[in-house]
């Protein structure tokens, strides 16, 4: 999965602070169930939710400190960290720090399945297609034959054997004849 690009995309009805909840509860409740794509799109989902902060004040007042724990949190303990390979004591030791971290934000066990299930189906991580072509496969620039100065067969272009607009005006009906 090297340098493989990857895009998150997200339903319109999937609620973000619910979809966020969920999979830290995940994390909290079934660290071993945990998947680096788990990561990926906790990581994403919390720098839409600062964006968020960031325009709406009343989601500020609410969510807004939990989100700057959450947010140190993920920095300092998954850092520059790959996320094609998490080792399960690695889960294990994020799954602590956000259980004493975090208290009240994440679901309780009980619900933790039952609601990362309803938000499982609203989120898809896909490979992200190229835009467009690259360079070296763009096709060489179109041209045609030698351009203004390709006169055709004939040797002598007056003498093509085809009339003249001027002649072709002053026949009756546009008929051409020999």
């Amino acid at each position: 999965m090297a340098n493989l690009a990857l895009q998150i995309n997200y339903a319109r009805k999937l609620k973000r602070v619910s979809l966020q909840r969920s999979l830290v509860s995940l994390i909290v409740h079934y660290p071993e169930k945990c998947t680096p794509m788990t990561l990926l799109v906790l990581t994403d989902n919390l720098l839409w939710l600062q964006d968020k902060a960031k325009r709406d004040k009343q989601f500020r007042d609410k969510f807004g400190v939990t989100l700057e724990v959450l947010t140190y949190i993920v920095k300092s303990k998954l850092g520059k960290q790959s996320f094609t390979t998490v080792s399960v004591t690695r889960m294990k030791y994020l799954s602590n720090v956000l259980k004493s971290n975090l208290e009240g934000f994440y679901y309780p066990r009980r619900n933790t399945l039952n609601q990362y299930r309803l938000c499982k189906g609203l989120f898809n991580v896909r490979a992200a297609a190229p835009q467009g072509r690259l360079v070296s496969q763009l096709p060489p620039q179109a041209y045609i034959g030698k351009g203004y100065r390709d006169k055709g067969t004939a040797k002598i272009p007056a003498e093509d054997g085809s009339p003249s607009w001027q002649e072709v005006a002053a026949m009756p009906f546009g008929r051409i004849s020999k």
